[in-house]
């Protein structure tokens, strides 16, 4: 359990009155005006490490709390009730800028790496977020709403999984995190494995053949059935996200586009346009 301030502050006045018994007493008085973190006001002795260690948690809980937001944001409800996630949506928001000046994602890796500076990240948010076969950003996305972020750096290691292979077999997720030798490595891996696929619901095709299991999730907001009699196949007519429709079907209904909204908050471009296709299946 992290200790608070006052805690902190209890510790280190008992520490130096054990080792100098003969200190005069210690008066913290309110200042003149508000401490100003952004100013030039420099802290002498412990006070100003306690001070710093309190305001990077504050920071690295903001990170947090903003990504837990914009994922509540990215995430909507199929007709079967689970839950899927606008992952384009989410990885733009990922690299924007926050108002701190910094994109989300290198705020999300300081607090995941906590006592190191930038410099000696075991990895750079430029090799998480790749554009190639070993891109670990959504995989990131995972371990960060679990709650098990340090183990970003096991993954990116181990470069046999990334995003492109979500989602990942359970089986080899426990034989992996096994052999990385985390801790209760089972419950690990079915938390992974729950969490895993509201982040890679199918995508529709042109000429699409196959079958899915079970656990992926059909990303259709709403879906009707248009041929009530008559006939041996049944007709739906669904509506999913543009980002769930793949190129190819795109241009083959471009008519079924529509329902745009131009998504302008915080952190992403109002040019970033959600769109629906209404399509027949």
């Amino acid at each position: 359990m992290i200790p608070s301030i006052q805690e902190l502050l209890t510790i280190t006045c008992k520490d130096s009155f054990q080792k100098s018994p003969s200190a005069p007493s210690l008066s913290i008085g309110v200042p003149s005006r508000p401490l100003d973190v952004n100013s030039s006001t420099v802290l002498a002795g412990p006070l100003s490490i306690i001070i710093d260690y309190e305001y990077k948690l504050l920071q690295h809980s903001a990170a947090y709390l903003d990504f837990k937001s914009e994922l509540k944001d990215c995430t909507f409800t199929a007709v079967d009730g689970r839950s899927f996630v606008l992952v384009d949506r989410l990885t733009l928001w990922m690299k924007s800028e926050s108002r701190s000046g910094n994109s989300h994602l290198s705020r999300l890796l300081a607090a995941a790496y906590p006592n190191l500076d930038q410099a000696d990240y075991p990895i750079t948010q430029e090799e998480l977020s790749q554009p190639s076969d070993f891109k670990h950003l959504l995989i990131f996305c995972i371990l960060v709403e679990i709650g098990s972020e340090e183990l970003l750096m096991k993954f990116f290691k181990k470069r046999e999984k990334s995003d492109a292979n979500l989602p990942i077999d359970l089986r080899w997720l426990v034989s992996s995190l096994k052999e990385m030798g985390v801790e209760h490595h089972e419950q690990a891996a079915a938390k992974f494995d729950k969490t895993q696929w509201k982040y890679c619901p199918a995508i529709l095709e042109l000429n699409m053949r196959g079958s899915y299991l079970s656990n992926h999730i059909m990303p259709f907001s709403r879906k009707e059935r248009i041929n009530s009699k008559g006939g041996t196949a049944s007709l739906w007519q669904i509506e999913i996200p543009e980002a769930f429709v793949g190129p190819k079907l795109r241009e083959a209904v471009p008519w079924s586009r529509y329902r745009e909204e131009k998504l302008g908050q915080v952190g992403i471009p109002s040019s970033f346009i959600s769109a629906t296709f209404l399509i027949v299946i």
